[in-house]
């Protein structure tokens, strides 16, 4: 997930009211009021905008705090209350519905086409509303801009030109088009505490990245280990993540640019890899060092007063203070032992051995961004495993994330103890998920580790969306929403690209790669590319087999 190393801070989700009464947000705590009334994306005083309040408070509860440039819904606008407490929209699957079979039989590219011209980033499906239960929730074609570059006069006509595609095929549902900034799903975030695990054959999910000296440093997420077979019988080991974090914009960058594609010569030098990365242990020593010298602090004025007594000029310790002493000495003891131990730890985990490059993909329409590291021989003195660190889901949580499912359906901790299975869920399961709720509402619920936000649970949509990159280059992404219901919280954020997705029983699904979003997308969608759209990918770049690593 890259830009450089600013920071995309995105509020906490609000407060959740009764089940009855949807999410309910604070306005004392909604910085949604910051935006100036009355104002036009590119133009002021324009007859096609709509009234200031719908215009800032239409998508409240959606992260990034986007606008509302225009819908082709007629109905009247009302800000909704929990009592005094304004409602926020939540993001869920479409789940049944005819666009799920119909929006690739003419109105994707038809809607496409209605938007040439306008800097569109982002076309979502999705149900958008205020109920709890998804399916009362209406289906929206969910347009997102950046920023300031469509007018209200140009928007309105959108979304009406959009709204006649859809009833040209029967497909009765509105659209909706916001703004929001540019970011990118980059890898310059914050190093999340505690401290790395520094393990000589590493779990996947761990932090990874380039070997790289300076400033600017970046982290991705290893995501798997695979073995190629070549056609002439041999085979070999390797960890898998994205071109990006290999190869992070303005760090370093592969012979011919960015988003070319790498194949190693053994002539040339060689681009090394880290686990973990740079960035990040050179944040878990600063940790250490920090906290060694807080507590260092804390002992020399507890010696101090110690001498103090025995000169005759203070009073002796009591009891408690010679306690801390001897816990602040054993930290300390701890802290010193354990920066020395990592300060020597050799992070050198491979080599890069190819790159796809950033394109999208002829044959799906994909976002193709995927990357093989050859595993350092020295470093792996035995096979790895494709297993993930400890989960560390609480009962509460276990029993919200299974709520509503049947019981084969259920995340058992017992049955899935991080150990990924070697068959994956094919893209015809995505598409038309064989797990329902109680409901019979499509219900395709995953989790995945990354090296920044650890473990976190989605929902599969669906639909695919489309996003556009850069202007003309357009891909269909499978979207993982946030699943604030049964979990809450981001499913993935800067720093978890190349990080595997899977359902509760560890069947593999996909891999989180980066990609420009906007900022609303920050907290409700996560981009994934199909796992076996990544393998046949890698099989027809490299003419090799790529087999799940057992």
């Amino acid at each position: 997930m890259a830009d450089d190393e600013r920071r995309d801070q995105v509020g906490e989700l609000p407060p959740r009211a009764s089940p009855s009464k949807g999410r309910r947000q604070n306005p004392s705590s909604s910085s949604s009021e910051s935006w100036a009334s009355g104002t036009t994306a590119s133009s002021s005083g324009s007859s096609f905008a709509p009234p200031a309040e719908e215009i800032n408070f239409y998508f409240q509860g959606l992260a990034g705090e986007p606008r509302l440039l225009a819908r082709s819904s007629t109905e009247t606008f009302q800000r909704k209350y929990d009592g005094t407490f304004p409602m926020a929209k939540m993001v869920f699957n479409v789940g049944r519905h005819p666009i799920v079979t119909g929006y690739d039989k003419g109105p994707r590219f038809e809607i496409r086409a209605v938007l040439k011209g306008v800097k569109w980033i982002k076309i979502d499906i999705v149900r958008l509303g205020y109920a709890i239960t998804p399916a009362e929730n209406p289906v929206v074609v969910l347009i997102t801009v950046d920023k300031g570059t469509v007018p209200f006069w140009k928007a309105h006509d959108v979304v009406q030109n959009c709204r006649q595609v859809l009833l040209k095929y029967n497909l009765d549902i509105h659209v909706e088009m916001m703004e929001s900034d540019k970011i990118s799903l980059g890898f310059f975030g914050e190093t999340p505490l505690p401290i790395y695990p520094y393990q000589r054959i590493p779990f996947i999910g761990q932090s990874i990245g380039p070997t790289v000296s300076g400033p600017h440093q970046a982290s991705g997420t290893l995501g798997l280990y695979v073995t190629l077979k070549k056609p002439n019988g041999g085979s070999k080991l390797c960890g898998i993540t994205c071109h990006h974090v290999v190869f992070p914009s303005r760090i370093q960058d592969p012979p011919g640019g960015f988003n070319k594609h790498f194949l190693a010569d053994s002539t040339k030098a060689a681009f090394f890899v880290d686990q973990p990365s740079t960035q990040d242990h050179d944040a878990t020593m600063n940790h250490l060092r920090e906290g060694s010298q807080a507590y260092q602090q804390r002992v020399d004025q507890l010696l101090s007063k110690q001498r103090d007594a025995e000169e005759g000029i203070g009073r002796p310790l009591s009891q408690k203070q010679e306690n801390d002493l001897s816990v602040y000495r054993g930290v300390l003891q701890k802290h010193n032992q354990h920066h020395n131990t990592i300060n020597n730890f050799s992070r050198r985990f491979g080599s890069v051995s190819a790159t796809s490059g950033i394109y999208t993909d002829e044959t799906y329409g994909n976002t193709v961004d995927w990357a093989l590291v050859d595993i350092d021989q020295q470093r792996f003195n035995q096979l790895p495993h494709n297993q993930l660190p400890d989960m560390n889901f609480t009962e509460d949580q276990i029993r919200s994330m299974n709520s509503k499912l049947h019981i084969k359906d259920w995340y058992d901790p017992e049955e899935f103890k991080g150990t990924i299975q070697t068959t994956h869920i094919p893209l015809q399961d995505i598409r038309d998920p064989k797990v329902k709720d109680k409901d019979g509402f499509p219900s395709l619920r995953v989790l995945k580790y990354g090296r920044t936000t650890h473990w976190t649970v989605g929902i599969s949509n669906e639909v695919l969306s489309d996003c556009q990159r850069e202007n003309g280059i357009i891909s269909k992404e499978w979207c993982v929403i946030d699943d604030n219901l049964h979990r809450g919280g981001r499913f993935s954020d800067r720093g978890d690209s190349g990080a595997m997705v899977f359902d509760y029983h560890g069947h593999l699904a996909g891999m989180i790669h980066g990609g420009g979003v906007p900022k609303a997308s920050g907290k409700q969608m996560t981009y994934v590319t199909p796992i076996e759209w990544v393998f046949q990918n890698i099989e027809r770049t490299l003419g090799v087999e790529v087999y799940f690593h057992q």
